[in-house]
């Protein structure tokens, strides 16, 4: 399946502000991405595409005073089918964790882990563990936390609320507009597929005579 994803994020500055922007896909991704990515930037200005020790892919650049307008679009290829579900599956003791894993256990920055491991045990300690408290957690969080940039300050824990890290700024700015975008795009038969291909080149033919 072919997916169309992107997003528009619409910002105003205080003063000339460096941005960091979280909009690519993981490094992970890319070479799932059918033909180029694209970044729009109005008004328009340089930028760097920066990858860090995650393989996050962040964009940086410096938006001067007033409105900015940024655009990601690009076309990915993902498998047409639902994500596996094993309810079966145990938990996997923490001794027996592949070594690379251990990273994904550190504190984290944005998050107040005393506070959230109280909100962990009161809510989560009577499930079994495995699929069914993975669940529980997913449902927990789908059904609880949402993304609301108007009730962000600085002071904002992770046990507060969870907001999306996507948009680092170094300045006074306010997010004005935020759209995501994903669309699947309608692929054609694998009999359409074979008309297509047996169909003359006419842009080529034209540009030939």
């Amino acid at each position: 399946m072919h997916l169309s994803i992107g997003c528009q994020l619409d910002l105003r500055c205080e003063s000339a502000t460096p941005l960091l922007a979280l909009v690519h896909p993981h490094i992970s991704l890319v070479p799932d991405l059918v033909g180029a990515e694209r970044l729009e930037l109005e008004p328009e200005r340089g930028y760097e595409l920066l990858t860090d020790q995650s393989g996050n892919r962040w964009c940086r650049l410096l938006a001067r005073a007033g409105t900015i307008q940024l655009r990601y679009a690009a076309t990915i290829h993902r498998p047409d089918s639902n994500d596996p579900v094993l309810p079966a599956v145990g938990a996997c003791p923490i001794e027996a964790l592949p070594i690379d894993t251990y990273r994904f256990l550190n504190p984290s920055t944005y998050c107040d882990t005393p506070a959230l491991m109280e909100l962990a045990w009161s809510t989560f300690a009577g499930m079994p563990p495995g699929w069914s408290l993975v669940q529980a957690i997913c449902d927990w969080v789908h059904g609880r936390i949402r993304f609301d940039y108007d009730a962000i300050h600085p002071h904002k824990r992770a046990s507060d609320a969870a907001d999306v890290p996507f948009l680092r700024s170094f300045g006074a700015h306010q997010l004005c507009g935020f759209t995501v975008i994903t669309e699947a795009i309608a692929q054609p038969s694998s009999s359409e597929a074979q008309t297509l291909q047996v169909k003359p080149p006419l842009v080529k033919a034209a540009t030939a005579s």
